[in-house]
């Protein structure tokens, strides 16, 4: 009997001790989850010093693609096989960078953890675009040559002034004219290249902003 007494006594000072020696955050996982990685700061810079010579916008060296903005690494991945070509070795085929290194394996895996969570986006917000610093500019060296004030060569309105410019697009389709290819019906420049695609662009979003002045 004292040596079950004996068994049952050193049983609870044993389960005693190994209840009070566990701490509460010995119970709970502190392993950091991983740093969440986004296109600004950690994805874009790999882009730029690895795949933008040819990939660029426009694309140079028999490169179809951009891969600048965040839109296009999103497409890249998800439609052109960007991380498949990334890691395949030098002299496979579809290897890229094209006739380069293989990129560390670090960097493709960064791009891998940046799909698997989610394509994170920081790309900053553009600065507003305003008539005075962006648009004016683009009348100036592309249109008012017969949008001036008077208009000349056939022109009937001016696209000088801030509200010239506000009512043409508004009412006078200016961004479905500078839109439209040379030989189209009310294509501008009248008789001229069509203007650059950023161009046409930077005059859409200054739309989108709300025609901001200065």
């Amino acid at each position: 009997m004292k040596n079950y007494k004996y068994i049952i006594g050193l049983f609870t000072i044993l389960l005693a001790y190994n209840c009070t020696s566990v701490s509460e955050e010995d119970l709970i996982d502190n392993t950091p989850p991983p740093n969440s990685v986004s296109f600004n700061e950690d994805v874009r810079i790999i882009m730029e010093n690895n795949c933008t010579f040819c990939h660029g916008d426009p694309p140079t060296n028999g490169a179809t693609t951009p891969l600048v903005t965040y839109q296009n690494v999103v497409d890249g991945v998800n439609n052109n096989n960007l991380i498949q070509r990334i890691s395949a070795q030098p002299g496979e085929g579809g290897a890229m960078p094209l006739g380069g290194p293989r990129l560390p394996q670090n960097l493709i895996d960064l791009i891998i953890e940046w799909e698997a969570q989610g394509f994170i986006d920081d790309t900053p917000p553009p600065p507003p675009i305003t008539f005075d610093d962006d648009i004016k500019i683009i009348m100036d060296n592309n249109c008012t040559f017969c949008h001036g004030n008077p208009p000349t060569n056939g022109a009937t309105t001016p696209l000088v002034t801030y509200q010239n410019v506000v009512d043409g697009v508004n009412n006078n389709n200016l961004i479905q004219r500078i839109s439209a290819q040379p030989g189209e019906g009310g294509a501008m420049p009248l008789g001229g290249p069509r203007l650059p695609q950023n161009l046409i662009d930077l005059v859409a979003e200054w739309q989108a902003q709300g025609f901001i002045e200065n």
